[in-house]
């Protein structure tokens, strides 16, 4: 949880720092499919991330980037997984940021 608000708030704060009121929130639909964080700051760019802790990243962690991304029309280049990963890398299509990466953009 620590974690994940971290990645939020330093989300939150780079948009403010951009001069753009920040649109996050997190999303679960009535099938308990859920993201944590929805981003539509920029309504041309939106985005989903997935938070994760762990060091180690397994494709399950981005399952509902798929269903979600598709209900919410975001395009498969703006779905992320942040976690504690030593370096980003995509696979099958989903872009892996690390929280170093993510933190510095």
């Amino acid at each position: 949880m620590v974690f994940e608000n971290l990645i939020v708030a330093e989300t939150m704060k780079r948009h403010f720092n951009e001069g753009h009121d920040p649109r996050l929130m997190f999303y679960r639909d009535d099938s308990k499919i859920e993201v944590d964080l929805f981003d539509y700051t920029d309504m041309h760019h939106p985005q989903i991330i997935e938070i994760k802790s762990g060091q180690t990243y397994h494709d399950r962690f981005a399952k509902s980037l798929g269903t979600v991304g598709e209900q919410l029309s975001v395009p498969a280049n703006e779905r992320y997984v942040v976690a504690r990963v030593a370096d980003s890398f995509q696979s099958n299509g989903i872009r892996v940021v690390s929280a170093a990466d993510w933190l510095k953009r």
